[in-house]
């Protein structure tokens, strides 16, 4: 005769395995949800309307005369502005600006 306790007891067994690996994982997926969240609110990242490239060059060993350069792009990954600080000592910055006609051909650049 086969007895029914002993196989209830394994399935009782089992279930409860199960439930505790059930709950891991929405632990993880709950903890992977606030670390992804953390990670997105203190991260600092590119102006959302443009994307740029910064280059900052020091002009001497104590890095307090620097020239800064940030080129910008447009949405479609044209060079579209061009910055340069830190000019000729006075710290002035310089602009030059890019505009695209139709077929994305430069018709006029702005300084």
């Amino acid at each position: 005769m086969e007895n029914h306790g002993d196989r209830n007891l394994v399935l009782v067994v089992m279930f409860a395995t199960f439930a505790r690996i059930i709950k891991s994982m929405i632990r993880l997926r709950l903890l992977l949800i606030v670390l992804l969240a953390l990670c997105s609110v203190g991260a600092s990242c590119q102006d959302v309307s443009r994307n740029y490239v910064k280059s900052v060059t020091m002009l001497d060993s104590a890095g307090r005369n620097a020239v800064t350069e940030v080129q910008y792009y447009d949405a479609l990954g044209r060079p579209d502005l061009f910055s340069t600080t830190g000019v000729g000592g006075s710290g002035a910055a310089v602009y030059t600006g890019r505009t695209y006609d139709r077929k994305g051909r430069v018709i006029e650049i702005q300084k």
